[in-house]
């Protein structure tokens, strides 16, 4: 779960009853709608991407396009917090995360585009290890900014830190394509 995902699992529903007035109740049935959209954007990410593979593009071009496209799509939750009306409130954050998980449904795959077969668990295990020590960073500096600034700068960040990882991404990763590995130097052991 990467950290914009935790920010929408814990902070949206914090902030639906604290700002918006809902009890815990009705933050149970109506916070769940963007967990819905998630799972929309999740697959939806991933067979976008696999279709545009299969098709005439590299690997490369969907990967980068779709994290972009996720990252910018991202950003409509920056006025979650100072839109006037609940509902538009939470169809703002469930469309930006549908725009999210699309975006994450590229990322992920990324290990398994540059790794050598062998080491992607390990490749994988790392980067998320990572990403949760982030995560659990984020949260705090979130609870630190939500005390001391409102939630307004905190939807704003959660949304605009997607652009910066779509640019880490570009910039660091000349070309995302699928590893070649030495036949002769790495072969997977037969079961």
């Amino acid at each position: 779960m990467t950290a914009r995902s935790i920010f929408f699992a814990f902070w949206l529903p914090l902030y639906l009853q604290s700002e918006r007035g809902f009890s815990i109740l009705k933050v149970a049935f109506i916070a769940v709608i963007p967990f819905v959209f998630a799972d929309i954007g999740s697959l939806a990410g991933g067979c976008a991407g696999q279709r545009l593979i299969r098709g005439d593009w590299s690997v490369d071009r969907p990967r980068k396009t779709l994290i972009w496209v996720g990252a910018i799509g991202s950003l409509l939750a920056w006025p979650v917090a100072s839109v006037s009306s609940w509902p538009l409130a939470l169809g703002l954050a469930a469309v930006a995360i549908v725009f999210l998980q699309a975006k994450t449904a590229s990322l992920v795959p990324i290990c398994a585009d540059l790794s050598p077969a062998l080491d992607v668990a390990t490749v994988r295990g790392m980067t998320g290890a990572a990403g949760s020590f982030g995560a659990a960073l984020f949260q705090w500096a979130i609870g630190h900014i939500v005390d001391g600034y409102g939630y307004d700068i905190a939807f704003a960040l959660a949304s605009s830190i997607c652009l910066a990882q779509a640019a880490l991404i570009t910039l660091s990763i000349r070309r995302i394509e699928p590893h070649l590995e030495s036949q002769s130097a790495r072969k997977l052991p037969h079961v």
